[in-house]
């Protein structure tokens, strides 16, 4: 790393020294104007749907802003409290869900009252340069948005943020070496992430054929012929044996001696019970499982041996958990019981995707009698335990590999956020002197 010839001290913590030719400022003595937006009455239909771009917090991302979901009418514009901004405007997420996010506008546009709009002069002051000082000091200012309420960063706090910035040119050739590196990571980033994705589809796919018969593994089909076949070709996995139409449109064909059945006959199913939040405890030794799996720990069990919980409301709800020890069962969860090899189930009911079956409302329910409605199909126990055997072991190799790639993308995302640090604080040398 190619560093600067000389520094000075600075009494900025987070800069430390930084490159003798940087000179001191203040955002608010580098902005041309800083404002926040507004909000046109939600409810008043003739304010939106028309050609005025609204940018709302939601959409800062830390991006290049083109276009809006939303869009106001000229009579919303004029009877709000929102500006209309122009094109290199930097944009900060003040408060809300994306806190400290930024964007800036590639064109004109009104925003919400939650961003704060920075307008620097292009001619003394590169935008993009201050995109990636304020990506750098992101977590700084949410840290003194803390005190309140809601986490809220004001505009005071944003105007009077100290600095130490080098000339423009050099400012320009910044921006320009993160825009290439960070586009770089970023890219390798996007292709790890697919091979996350990938691997995710693999192995469900995987799930999907071993629970449909699909995939045939080195079993005991209860065929004699079939037995002796595996006996001398050990490693064969695909042999012709009798099928038959399930009946069910996402199983389809499966093996002839697989069983077809409703769920009540082969599950009981129980409501779990109500625990207050109160009662969750940091250091508690049995989990809490709600409509979304664990919600926290507590002293006490309702549940204390191997069972299914699927959650019971909730947009998630129809998820399924293999619980293997003691637990406690909120109400907002339901209780599977069941002869059948447990860890299979599992893998079949997480398959059946049962939210699709969940009651659409605003707030989504479902049932034990809408899961025992439903029909499956079974293999004999000993076929289902070898399966799950299979699942798991092949589960564990996928989650390894995952691991591996999701400690790379950890480790570009933290270099990402280094380069961005050491080239804003001058650490890092970018254009001679």
């Amino acid at each position: 790393m190619q560093k600067y010839s000389n520094y000075q001290e600075t009494d900025l913590l987070w800069m430390g020294e930084v490159p003798s030719h940087w000179r001191k400022d203040k955002i608010s003595r580098m902005v041309e104007f800083s404002a926040s937006g507004g909000t046109p009455t939600s409810t008043n239909e003739s304010y939106y749907d028309g050609n005025i771009k609204w940018v709302q917090t939601g959409e800062l991302n830390d991006c290049e802003i083109f276009d809006t979901e939303k869009k106001l009418t000229e009579e919303g514009f004029k009877t709000s409290s929102t500006k209309l901004f122009p094109a290199e405007t930097l944009l900060i997420a003040m408060y809300g869900a994306t806190i400290g996010k930024l964007g800036i506008l590639k064109t004109e546009a009104t925003t919400n009252q939650a961003c704060c709009a920075l307008f620097f002069n292009t001619k003394k002051w590169n935008t993009k340069y201050f995109f990636y000082y304020f990506l750098n000091i992101r977590e700084k200012l949410i840290f003194s948005s803390y005190g309140g309420g809601q986490p809220n960063i004001s505009q005071e706090v944003i105007k009077q943020e100290r600095l130490f910035v080098p000339p423009f040119t050099e400012q320009t050739a910044i921006a320009a070496y993160l825009d290439q590196a960070t586009a770089n990571i970023d890219k390798v980033i996007a292709t790890k992430q697919k091979q996350l994705e990938k691997l995710e589809q693999y192995k469900q796919s995987k799930i999907h054929e071993c629970v449909t018969g699909k995939h045939r593994l080195n079993l005991d089909l209860q065929d004699e012929k079939i037995k002796g076949l595996k006996s001398k070709n050990p490693g064969i996995q695909n042999i012709s044996i009798q099928t038959k139409d399930s009946g069910i449109d996402w199983i389809g064909d499966v093996p002839g001696h697989w069983r077809k059945i409703k769920l009540r006959y082969e599950i009981e199913i129980q409501s779990g019970e109500f625990v207050s939040n109160t009662e969750l405890e940091v250091g508690g030794d049995f989990p809490v499982f709600g409509g979304n799996g664990i919600m926290g720990y507590v002293s006490k069990f309702n549940i204390e041996s191997e069972r299914l919980i699927i959650g019971r409301v909730g947009a998630k709800c129809g998820n399924v958990h293999h619980v293997e020890n003691s637990a406690w069962i909120s109400d907002n969860a339901l209780i599977v019981t069941t002869y059948h090899n447990y860890r299979y189930l599992f893998y079949l009911l997480t398959e059946m995707n049962l939210n699709s079956i969940s009651s659409q409302s605003a707030q989504p329910l479902i049932t034990g009698t809408k899961i025992k409605n439903e029909y499956v199909v079974l293999p004999p126990i000993g076929e289902q335990i070898e399966i799950a055997e299979y699942l798991n072991d092949f589960s564990q190799k996928i989650s390894k590999e995952k691991s591996i790639i999701e400690q790379q993308i950890e480790k570009l995302k933290q270099y990402r956020k280094c380069l961005i640090h050491e080239c804003v604080t001058g650490k890092r040398k970018v254009i001679n002197e």
